[in-house]
Parts: structure tokens; sequence; C-alpha cells
């Protein structure tokens, strides 16, 4: 019988679990509950049937998505493994993120509107076995994709040509042999802060690492029910602004004058502050918006998407 995984977000999605173990993590663990995707397929190719399908009234049309998930390898996964992929019901194609990529053993790659025959995309980055990892990878509407792995920037690939839409319609989580915690899918990307290779992010995709194994809400916590955390340790993670994630009217035309002026530019290669500060003083506060709740109320930020319904922080401008 097949497991229902109820799915902490706002939206009306949810998973059905096909065979795997959803296990407890227990008091002395910073998680509640995993998936554990018995996949092991040393001694049998098609042992890839325990998975989760994620059950959702809509499909979602995009050509920038971003993917973050915590993953645990065990044993032997199949080549080109799905982690996070859709398997789309029109035409097969597959879009999403992947282990053992082109048969490279625990090497992280990525789908994109590829088909079933297709190499992967490869960011020639490979994960630890019997290791909790935490990775995030951005694909940005360019062809570009960047890889983040435990809170580090560690890998890019360009397709060399603009990002086709695709349809995430059919999206499974597993056939990998490991453990899968706290998977979140964004219709756009995740902040990193522009740092190089090889250096430690901030912004969102820090946050997701610091504090995604906990259950995320989009329900305001009062200053006196926070996490306590040092300046030191607020500084070291996030470098910015503490505050609640809240989207707006004023956040919607904001951020399509974002998208119109500095995201463009952005996705030809320039840094957000770069692509911002090329333009003029008009067209910087049509992007701009202001935040409602938590301790920074009143202060004007850009509206880059940065602003969920989830409890985070923002790198300061």
């Amino acid at each position: 019988m097949a497991t229902k995984i109820i799915n902490s977000s706002d939206t009306d999605a949810y998973g059905v679990l096909y065979g795997a173990d959803l296990l407890t993590g227990g008091q002395d663990r910073e998680y509640r509950n995993i998936v554990r995707l018995k996949n092991n397929t040393s001694e049998d190719e098609s042992n890839t049937n325990e998975y989760i399908k994620v059950i959702k009234s809509n499909t979602i049309y995009t050509n920038s998505v971003c993917i973050a998930f915590w993953v645990y390898l065990e044993q032997t996964s199949s080549p080109s493994s799905g982690i996070v992929l859709n398997r789309s019901i029109t035409d097969d194609n597959l879009s999403g993120v992947v282990i053992n990529a082109n048969e490279q053993s625990l090497e992280i790659g990525t789908n994109w509107n590829t088909s079933e025959s297709g190499e992967d995309y490869s960011f020639f980055v490979k994960l630890n076995k019997e290791t909790w990892h935490c990775v995030v990878v951005n694909f940005y509407p360019s062809g570009i994709s960047r890889l983040f792995v435990d809170n580090v920037y560690s890998g890019s690939h360009d397709i060399g040509f603009t990002r086709p839409f695709v349809n995430f319609d059919n999206i499974e989580i597993g056939r990998f042999c490991g453990m899968i915690d706290n998977v979140m899918f964004y219709s756009d990307t995740l902040d990193y802060g522009n740092v190089s290779v090889g250096e430690r992010v901030t912004s969102e995709v820090s946050y997701f690492y610091h504090e995604g194994r906990t259950e995320q809400t989009s329900v305001y916590l009062e200053e006196s029910q926070r996490q306590p955390i040092t300046n030191d340790e607020y500084l070291r993670y996030n470098g910015g602004l503490d505050y609640y994630y809240r989207q707006p009217d004023e956040f919607v035309s904001a951020f399509k004058n974002y998208a119109d002026y500095t995201l463009d530019k952005i996705n030809m290669g320039f840094t957000e502050k770069e692509a911002f500060d090329m333009q003029n003083t008009e067209q910087q506060e049509m992007q701009k918006f202001k935040i409602e709740g938590g301790s920074n109320v009143g202060v004007r930020k850009i509206a880059n998407g940065k602003f969920r319904k989830i409890k985070g922080r923002i790198i300061s401008t």
C-alpha cells in the first residue's frame, strides 16, 4: 500500500511513497522524518522501483527553477538515477537532478528536456557515500546551471543555448539508493550572493543549508519565539537583515520590473550589482517594495525573488 507524504509548503501538492521506508530521526538528530530508498542495483539492475511521486493540481511551465534537498547515498545506484526528476507526460523527456551522471559513480548532474537516451549535463563533482549532503541546483533561463554542495558554490554548467520552457507535470523523488530529506522546489532561482566557485555562499542558499532541515512554515514568529542566534553566527550565515518573507501585491509589479530591467542583464552574465548600477534612479525605484512584517517592517528592498513564504533572511544592500 502506498503512503501519502504531506507537503509542508502552502501549495496543494503532496507525495505518494512507493515501496520506500518513512523513518523518524528521533530526538538526537536534526530532522524529524526521512525517506529511505532501497534501490540497490549491485545485484539487480532493475531494482529502481522505490520512489515518491509528486501529486499536484497544476503543472509548472518554466525555464528557471531551483531544486534543493538533503541526500545520503548508500550502496549502488543505477546510472543517471533521478534524485528529483520530472519525466514529462507528453514526451517522456527528463528534467531535474541525477546521481551517477553519464555512468560516473557518485557524480552529480542534471537533465533539462533531455531524451531517455541523451547524455546528462555533468558538474564533474562527486558526492560521498554515507554522508548527508545539502545540494542546491539553480537552473537559469540563460542555459547556465549552478551547483551548491554543503553551502559552497561547487560547479556550473552551460548547455550553450537559451533554456527551453518545459512542463513539470510528473515529478519523481527517488529511484536512487539512499535517503532523502527536505526537498524544496522553486519555479525561480535562489540567491547565492554572487560568490565565485569554491567560496561559501550567502543569502537564500545559505539559509537553506543552515535551517533547511527544519519544518518550513509561513507563520510569522514573534520575537520571543525565534530561535536564538548570536550576532557572529548571524553575520557568518547570512550577512544581512533579519526579517520574514512576505509577498504583498506591490511585490508582484516590482518583481516584473526587476525581471525586465535587471534579471535580463543577469542572464547575460552580469552580477546583480552590475546590472542594477547600469540603470537610472527611476528604473531602480520601480523595482523596490516595502517589507511587511518582521523586525524590518517598512524597509524598501529590491523585489528580486528572495521574498518567499518561509522564515528567512536576506543580504543587506
